[in-house]
């Protein structure tokens, strides 16, 4: 998720620089991938909905919004847990 995040901020944002913060938290693993600068973003692609499915394939979720002025950020939440919380392809597109 980190590379598809700066490989995206490489292709919509104005800028070269994007701040990665990885935080443990109780109950699972909190990414958050932010860039400064304007972005141009031309439709969703691939990149934030494949994230998504990835996410929800292990109970987590993916957001992706703009932050003000006029910045980009995408966080993901990722549980611990045991392997009982993962769901198939098919139940994570539902």
């Amino acid at each position: 998720m980190v590379q598809e995040t700066l490989t995206d901020a490489v292709k919509h944002a104005a800028t070269r620089s994007a701040t990665i913060e990885v935080t443990h938290e109780a109950d699972g693993v909190r990414l958050r991938v932010s860039n400064p600068g304007p972005v141009a973003v031309r439709g969703e692609g691939q990149g934030i909905p494949g994230m998504k499915e990835r996410a929800r394939l292990y109970g987590g979720t993916v957001r992706a919004e703009p932050t003000s002025p006029d910045g980009w950020q995408v966080e993901a939440w990722l549980p611990y847990g045991p392997e009982e919380t993962t769901l198939t392809l098919e139940e994570a597109r539902r």
